[in-house]
């Protein structure tokens, strides 16, 4: 990102609006010696009346009928429309407009975090593809049901028993661990070990990734703050959905628990704000704020 494209301008809470590299260069950090504190979750968010929960319900309901045949084919059609409500809720709660396609860079995200076995198994799909780089949910389990409620649909067969019960447990594992990944999703902030941390006022200065309450977006800003007291002066870069930092984000929001994930990520974040050192100098520690 050019500087040029973002000239710095003052708000009117007198925050200073310049390009992620300048944001960088602000806090002149010690990447051999960062600290990565995170703190606060997140939760999916829903779009619609209906939940990924009630038509998980219903395919209970259906499984359990006794007209089998009726039920089935219902249990498992449900099953998969659980999955894809959750699909939906959790591109609604990244800042996504169900209403329209997904953001052009989410393509090239999917490219740079899919392995080739994923994409090819996940190629027509690509809202699965998507959340499987941003490390949300392993999605080869999920294409299974997709592909066994295609096969129901497209040529009417009747599942049997066992591929049912299946189904229905798969759309229950991938709800309840994609909302408890949201959960321990976390908001963080870059810092080193030269500050003093009596206290989050007592800081100099750190670069937050900022989680907004009301803007649409998961993160709405990367920002460098400085402390002089109690007086805070920030640089501010804006994310946007189609900007490649906002999705790096993100990704590394789902992935302080794995680090080679993590990780590459961070870098390729460092690259994006022009900072320049080699992969195997970046050292860092986690804290919990």
């Amino acid at each position: 990102m050019e500087d040029s494209e973002f000239p710095p301008q003052i708000t009117e809470k007198n925050d200073i609006i310049v390009s992620l590299p300048e944001v960088f260069k602000r806090a002149n950090l010690d990447y051999t010696r960062l600290i990565l504190s995170y703190g606060d979750c997140g939760n999916i968010e829903n779009a619609r009346e209906i939940t990924a929960e009630d038509y998980l319900n219903f395919a209970k309901a259906d499984f359990s009928e006794t007209a089998q045949d009726r039920g089935r084919v219902n249990a498992i059609t449900n099953a998969k429309r659980a999955i894809d409500c959750q699909i939906d809720d959790i591109l609604f709660s990244l800042g996504c407009d169900l209403k329209k396609n997904l953001p052009n860079i989410t393509q090239k995200i999917a490219d740079s975090f899919c392995d080739d076995e994923t994409k090819k198994l996940l190629n027509p799909t690509p809202k699965l593809a998507l959340i499987a780089a941003l490390n949300i949910s392993p999605m080869t389990i999920i294409a299974e049901t997709r592909a066994l409620r295609n096969a129901v649909e497209h040529y009417y067969i009747i599942p049997d028993k066992k591929a049912v019960r299946k189904a229905i447990e798969i759309a229950e594992m991938f709800i309840a661990a994609t909302k408890m990944k949201f959960i321990n999703s976390q908001n963080f902030s870059l810092r080193d070990t030269r500050q003093k941390t009596k206290g989050h006022w007592a800081r100099k200065n750190e670069i937050v990734i900022h989680r907004p309450y009301s803007t649409g977006l998961f993160f709405d800003e990367i920002s460098y703050w400085y402390f002089e007291g109690t007086k805070l002066t920030k640089w501010i870069y804006p994310l946007n959905l189609n900007d490649e930092t906002y999705w790096l984000a993100i990704r590394m929001a789902f992935s302080f628990d794995s680090e080679p994930i993590f990780r590459p990520t961070f870098s390729r974040l460092l690259q994006l704000a022009e900072v320049n050192i080699p992969y195997d100098k970046i050292k860092y520690k986690l804290s919990i704020d």
